[in-house]
């Protein structure tokens, strides 16, 4: 099935998949755990939001269930309709766990370190 200015299409596996689980699910991506958040926090029905979109009935509950493979675009369309900052959903609030090493490593250095570390990173990083 295809809907008239989007890029999604579903074939039938994808009209079955939720009548047959595999042995392991696979998890969700971060950015739909984020966007289901944003979503019922603000009390909006999923039909509402699919319907606003231009798609079927079940369409955003089945994207923030991984069901669908949506294109960046309608993501964003169901972000706007929702009216929810790309920011929020893309952009981690929580440091990787790389980063979070950084940053504690950071906090130890005495003034002198530390300045010494944002020269260094200031001369990779030309302005």
């Amino acid at each position: 099935m295809h809907f008239i200015g989007h890029h999604e299409y579903f074939t039938i596996q994808d009209d079955f998949m939720g009548c047959e689980m595999a042995a392991e699910e696979k998890a969700l991506e971060p950015w739909r755990v984020r966007l289901k958040a944003e979503i019922d926090a603000r009390g909006i029905s999923y039909t509402k939001l699919s319907k606003d979109i231009g798609g079927h009935d079940a369409y955003v509950s089945r994207t923030l269930q991984g069901k669908t493979e949506p294109s960046m675009n309608t993501v964003l369309m169901i972000m706007e309709a929702a009216g929810i900052d790309p920011a929020a959903i893309f952009m981690p609030k929580t440091p990787s766990e790389k980063a979070q090493k950084v940053l504690d490593a950071a906090a130890e250095l005495d003034d002198e370190e530390a300045q010494l570390v944002v020269r260094l990173l200031d001369s990779t990083n030309p302005k």
